[in-house]
């Protein structure tokens, strides 16, 4: 009984120190929510950079491409027409109107 007690003690004291959780589906956010998320929107964008990096199997980070991406990330979901889409769909729409032809 003592040691319940005292489990449940420890508990207690704990628990305001606990920190919540916070995952995010990247896919589902909008760009209206890109801003006003909890979190920073640059965590998000180092995230996205790392996923595309990826994706393309390319190591190598231009740290100041990415910034201009990011910026440019910013500038595209201000516009109206994008503010309901997936930032992850802004991306690849600017992507593959980017590529060469």
């Amino acid at each position: 009984m003592a040691k319940l007690f005292a489990g449940v003690l420890t508990a207690l004291f704990l628990a305001p120190f606990a920190h919540a959780q916070i995952t995010v589906d990247v896919s589902k956010i909008t760009c209206q929510q890109f801003f006003v998320l909890k979190t920073d929107p640059d965590t998000i964008a180092v995230w996205l950079g790392g996923y595309y990096h990826g994706k393309h199997g390319d190591t190598v980070v231009d740290v100041e491409q990415f910034k201009e991406n990011v910026q440019m990330l910013r500038v595209a979901c201000r516009i109206s027409e994008n503010f309901k889409l997936p930032i992850m769909q802004v991306i690849e729409k600017r992507m593959t109107s980017e590529k060469p032809k």
